[in-house]
């Protein structure tokens, strides 16, 4: 296997996450070359402020053909009061030829209760979603195209690579299905913890909501986010950028 790295000692930063799948007509039977395996490291930054340290991966299990896409992201100084462990974010899914089909879910809000931790456990079969906390249980059909939080992430990178743009996705949470509009924001080119690269912008927007997303993808690191805002009427409030990235895998 051979490991390609790319590390810094720039830090800057911030939090945001984001995850699409496709109903699940075959299943593979070999890794899918379109997905790219690693290992990411980000800064985060709270309003000017780092925070924290934020870590995206992508991992394949060979015995049960399965992907593992994992956030992992810890606060730092009085934020710890509120979150004294790590906040998680795991989605287990498969690809066939790109096209994504999440299988579970799992959220871990760092507090010490987990009163907001879930699970969703997906049904294809039947075509539900059943997302359960330590309270509540809530079962919902899921159509076509329909991913999770951490899935999102990864089937976000594939169709910027595959067609340079992106549209509506449906994502299924803890209560329901919430759905994202994306829209291209032109071509910027940013320095970055890995130097300068060009990059294609996207704003993601939820109908009805005053937060926004906007994300930096760069096709010479295989559109993975090199830097992510989250912004509320407007105002930018937090930021992740990328400080290093070890890709894995025989490309």
């Amino acid at each position: 296997m051979k490991i390609r790295r790319y590390s810094t000692g720039l830090l800057c930063g911030m939090a945001a996450t984001l995850t699409v799948a496709a109903w699940p007509e075959s299943a593979a039977t070999a890794p899918d070359s379109a997905i790219h395996l690693y290992s990411a490291v980000y800064q985060v930054q709270y309003r000017g402020k780092n925070v924290g340290t934020m870590k995206f991966s992508v991992d394949y299990d060979a015995a049960d053909d399965a992907y593992t896409f994992t956030s992992n992201s810890a606060v730092r100084g009085l934020l710890r009061i509120l979150s004294p462990r790590p906040v998680v974010e795991r989605s287990e899914f498969t690809s066939d030829a790109g096209e994504i089909t999440p299988l579970k879910f799992w959220y871990e809000d760092g507090s010490r209760q987990g009163n907001e931790n879930f699970h969703i456990q997906f049904d294809w079969d039947n075509g539900l979603a059943v997302a359960e906390t330590s309270t509540e249980r809530h079962e919902f059909a899921v159509p076509r195209g329909t991913l999770d939080r951490g899935t999102m992430q990864v089937q976000l990178m594939l169709d910027v690579a595959r067609t340079g743009s992106l549209g509506s996705y449906t994502l299924a949470d803890n209560d329901g299905l919430r759905t994202y509009q994306y829209h291209r924001n032109g071509d910027v080119q940013l320095e970055t913890s890995l130097g300068v690269v060009e990059t294609q912008a996207f704003v993601q927007q939820r109908a009805g909501s005053s937060r926004q997303t906007v994300l930096w993808t760069a096709s010479e690191l295989h559109h993975l986010p090199v830097r992510i805002e989250q912004k509320r009427n407007g105002e930018t409030r937090a930021v992740i950028l990328l400080e290093s990235v070890e890709w894995l895998g025989d490309d």
